[in-house]
């Protein structure tokens, strides 16, 4: 497979998932109002929702990134800091087209790295000083650019539609579940029994069902910007290089940073957090597999 048939491949895959995430949460909406006893024609719940969601976005998602700074003790760097990642990071975002992200960098031995930001022009990059010196510049290169890519790909914001629909499905199933016990008693026709019987098991598996489409979402995000990041500097050995060094400090436990909790650990280039016995339950793809195709590239 080409790269542009990987990022092909990558993209519809994201497209059919939130295409299936904007489905269910049409689904828990529908749901919650036979729940509380309104006609699922009633717009004002609907309308109610998008706000709040228009809200957060608009809102809370400028200010995402220095909170996330905060917790993880991030400090950015001037070019007199380290002229060499500077000259690395500036080459990549020309080659990507994008404006020179501010760069972070978190006091930690792990080796990892992640990028967040609103969009492009307000986009940064944050490394730890354990990445930052154990790489060589073809793995540096490599990690920067599937950083770029993130960017570049407003894979950042994806996952923040991602989030908020899972926010939104889980705040909604569950005040339908609690609506449950407040509903008339004498309201227990046998049809509305049965629909209503459905309706709250649907609200009870959405929310699952709903974490899994987010993960899934982010480990496709993850192989997109595997191979956006291997096109952009034209040597996939180079970040295949660096994820198996990352894997082996992995091995050896070192993978801890401060301030990482599961809102936050998929925006890493490999999950700080230990690894999940199931697939599914994974915000990364297994870094075998992404090795693997690096190597096929």
């Amino acid at each position: 497979m080409t790269l542009y048939e990987e990022i092909g491949d990558n993209n519809r895959a994201t497209v059919a998932m939130f295409i299936l995430y904007a489905i269910l949460y049409g689904a828990v909406i529908f749901a919650f109002l036979a729940v509380i006893g309104i006609s699922p024609s009633f717009p004002l719940f609907t309308v109610s929702t998008v706000a709040t969601l228009l809200v957060f976005y608009l809102i809370v998602f400028p200010n995402a990134p220095q909170a996330i700074l905060s917790m993880t003790g991030a400090r950015e760097l001037r070019k007199k800091d380290d002229p060499y990642l500077f000259n690395i990071v500036g080459a990549l975002a020309i080659g990507a087209g994008i404006p020179m992200p501010r760069i972070y960098i978190i006091e930690s031995d792990a080796l990892n790295a992640f990028a967040t930001g609103p969009d492009p022009k307000r986009s940064l990059v944050v490394i730890t000083t354990g990445l930052r010196g154990r790489l060589n510049r073809l793995e540096l290169e490599g990690v920067m650019a599937h950083e770029m890519s993130h960017i570049k790909n407003y894979d950042i914001r994806s996952m923040l539609v991602a989030t908020m629909f899972a926010l939104a499905i889980a705040l909604v199933a569950d005040i339908g579940i609690r609506s449950v016990f407040y509903r008339r008693r004498d309201d227990r026709g046998g049809g509305s029994a049965i629909i209503m019987l459905l309706a709250v098991v649907g609200l009870i598996l959405a929310p699952m069902i709903s974490a899994l489409i987010r993960l899934a979402i982010s480990r496709n995000r993850e192989y997109a910007a595997d191979a956006s990041g291997a096109m952009l500097t034209r040597y996939p050995a180079g970040l295949a290089s660096a994820l198996q060094k990352i894997q082996k400090e992995y091995a050896k436990g070192n993978n801890e940073i401060e301030g990482v909790n599961d809102a936050t650990r998929h925006l890493f280039i490999f999950d700080p957090a230990k690894k999940s016995l199931l697939g599914l339950l994974s915000t990364h793809p297994p870094i075998e597999d992404r090795i693997a195709r690096l190597k096929k590239m």
